[in-house]
């Protein structure tokens, strides 16, 4: 059985705004690759080893997982418009509602980065509330959508590109993630393989495995074991941006959602 297309291997690159579920699908295209042409799983489990592990699979091409810059430390108006190095690339864009993602980056940049400050210490570590957060001008709302109107406006670049939402992986993972596979260039993937790496890295299943510190890893490791908001795997929750703004700050989150973000996202 013919496992890849007729198509000629080229750079792939999986682009996301960070906190928007690039961990979670690295580590099950890693898992399904790795499985699939009997490779060492262990070392190729994050988004930083898919390219060692593209490499041994020419037929693919050069995977890369990667949020497309440093945008989590810019203003908007500090945003890099040029996407001319991916012209000849195929994109994968994974998106999720901005709304979460302030949510999630706020906890990322107040409880996980001062934890590995030491070793990274050009992260911002945010001193701050989450409410002073949702207004901050470096990687929060409006860095965000400064981030997706840029890359809309760079759809038709690409050879070739996709878009995913987190919340369709999150609801529909099986059927999405096999849309991704195919796309990668697996023809016809192990379906029951997909089911197995999905189950295996179900949220509960993937915070036992941060608790547990499996992967050994800084990316997929507590700041704080005692403190839960400190987690990698911190909630997931689609829509959970509403417990943690009042009525005012989430009227300020929809208004900038629908007067200044692209409707092609349809958030």
């Amino acid at each position: 059985m013919k496992l890849f297309k007729d198509i000629k291997p080229k750079e792939i690159d999986i682009i996301s705004y960070p906190k928007s579920g690039r961990t979670w699908l690295s580590i099950m295209i890693g898992s399904y690759l790795a499985r699939h042409f009997g490779l060492d799983e262990a070392q190729f489990i994050f988004s930083k080893e898919l390219t060692s592990i593209s490499k041994k699979i020419n037929k693919i091409g050069l995977i890369k997982i990667h949020h497309d810059g440093p945008n989590f430390l810019k203003k908007p108006e500090e945003l890099t418009i040029d996407k001319s190095e991916y012209k000849t690339h195929k994109v994968v864009f994974l998106v999720r509602d901005p709304r979460d993602i302030v949510v999630s980056a706020y906890f990322e940049k107040n409880k996980r980065v001062p934890a590995r400050l030491e070793d990274h210490p050009y992260e911002e570590y945010f001193k701050g509330s989450i409410n002073k957060f949702l207004y901050h001008d470096i990687g929060s709302l409006s860095t965000i959508i400064r981030f997706y109107n840029i890359w809309k406006e760079n759809f038709n670049l690409p050879s070739d590109m996709i878009i995913m939402k987190y919340e369709n992986l999150v609801n529909n993972t099986c059927i999405e993630f096999l849309n991704i596979l195919r796309f990668l260039g697996i023809n016809s993937p192990n379906i029951e393989l997909v089911k197995s790496i999905v189950s295996e890295n179900s949220f509960d299943n993937l915070r036992t495995k941060e608790e547990k510190n499996v992967y050994n890893d800084y990316s997929l490791k507590p700041g704080d074991k005692s403190d839960s908001e400190s987690f990698k795997v911190r909630k997931g929750k689609i829509g959970g941006y509403v417990d943690y703004f009042d009525e005012n700050e989430i009227k300020y989150l929809n208004d900038q959602i629908a007067s200044k973000l692209d409707s092609i996202y349809k958030y």
